[in-house]
């Protein structure tokens, strides 16, 4: 089968265990061979939300499966099919900024993008073929802001949807030359916007900028990488399918450690596909071969924070720090600091309302800042100008847009 004959490509080459500096220590597996409520069937995909829900690319069981953080087993998505809302051998899954799932349905060469709960489908980007908007093999998935970035293994590309669903832009060509890909198979967004794809064919990572520009290469350590994804302060999380083990850089791609060896044991890999990581310095890793998904964790992060929630004040920092036009920022920390006062007030419908206009307005300012970049690119050689006392970074653009996320979910979160 096409599937197996791919993943087998990856190797089982027995693995030293790595001496990292970041220690993480086993902490609980999950999963089971088998098809019934909580087994897997060749796991390859796994995200965590930001209340603690576990989503399992459960890949030849044609369905999402949802777990706690505990591995407790809470329900499931989709059955085997190719109408909305079926799937057929799914790749990947990732929650987006307004808690959505994004599914790579890679069988139907499409992204679908999902309730949570219910299943209900919101959009499906791309169909099957190879020009713009064709997807012949989606196998990773990253939100960017309110966009959608896919990597396609089969047209070694990416490309980038747009809330709609419409195709905004596609970069990628076939090599090993820098900025070449070859099965790329997944990718994470990074520190300000970076996109780190896993150049599974290359045996090694790319970094890009969001519009496609490269900018580095790494991971000569790397063997058939298939998985990656960023930690919150900006640690790449690699899955070294080949090695059978986890590897750790930073965002300059400097190797900071891992873990792992062929096995079947606690802590032993037989094909680590997906990772995600969390907040709350845990680590979850699809075992695929093993049916199962391991948890890792940082006994540091575990200790100060087990929640994933930004309180009011996280955004009023995070508003804080932006860079928008005119130093909007000001603005958007003011008008923060209002629905913290009505709040205390008990007036919840104000402090909604202000929640609801304060995100608008940072989509408004960062839809300014893309067309200023766009209107001077080119004219400074480097993507970024100065005007008007501000900056008119990409990374910008992705910070603005994730606050927008962050406190939609924060309405949300408190019942608006």
């Amino acid at each position: 089968m096409w599937l197996i004959s791919l993943l087998i490509a990856a190797g089982v080459a027995l693995a030293v265990p790595v001496q990292a500096n970041a220690e993480y220590t086993f902490l609980r597996d999950f999963g089971g061979s088998g098809s019934g409520p909580g087994e897997l069937n060749l796991p390859l995909g796994v995200s965590v939300d930001d209340d603690g829900i576990v989503y399992v690319a459960d890949t030849f069981n044609h369905r999402i499966q949802r777990f706690d953080t505990d591995g407790t087993y809470l329900g499931e998505i989709g059955a085997e099919g190719s109408e909305p809302g079926s799937f057929s051998s799914p790749f990947d899954v990732e929650v987006d900024n307004d808690g959505r799932l994004l599914v790579a349905d890679t069988g139907n060469r499409r992204v679908q993008r999902l309730d949570a709960e219910s299943g209900a489908v919101d959009a499906v980007l791309g169909a099957g073929g190879s020009g713009p908007g064709k997807l012949a093999a989606p196998t990773g998935i990253a939100p960017l802001g309110d966009d959608v970035l896919v990597v396609d293994r089969d047209n070694t590309h990416v490309q980038r949807y747009g809330a709609d669903g419409s195709l905004i832009d596609e970069w990628g060509a076939v090599g090993d030359e820098p900025g070449r890909l070859r099965t790329p198979l997944d990718l994470t967004i990074g520190d300000g916007g970076s996109v780190f794809i896993a150049d599974a064919g290359n045996n090694r990572i790319q970094r890009f900028s969001p519009a496609g520009a490269f900018e580095d290469a790494f991971g000569g350590e790397l063997s058939t990488p298939q998985g990656i994804d960023a930690g919150g302060d900006g640690t790449l999380f690699v899955a070294d399918s080949g090695n059978d083990r986890v590897r750790l850089f930073d965002p300059l791609g400097s190797l900071l450690g891992g873990w792992g060896m062929t096995g079947s044991e606690q802590g032993e890999f037989d094909l680590p596909r997906g990772i995600a990581a969390d907040c709350a310095g845990r680590v979850f890793v699809t075992d695929a071969f093993n049916n199962r998904v391991q948890v890792f964790v940082d006994p540091e992060l575990e200790e100060t924070r087990n929640s994933c929630e930004l309180t009011l004040e996280d955004l009023i920092e995070m508003a804080a720090a932006l860079d928008l036009p005119g130093r909007s920022e000001k603005l958007v920390v003011r008008s923060l600091g209002k629905v913290e006062r009505a709040l205390e007030r008990g007036k919840m419908r104000s402090a909604c309302r202000r929640l609801a206009v304060t995100s608008h307005l940072l989509g408004r300012f960062a839809d300014i800042l893309e067309w200023h970049i766009d209107r001077h690119h080119g004219k400074r050689g480097n993507g970024r100008s100065r005007g008007r006392g501000h900056s008119h970074d990409p990374a910008a653009i992705t910070a603005a847009r994730d606050l927008a996320g962050e406190i939609r979910a924060f309405a949300k979160r408190i019942g608006c």
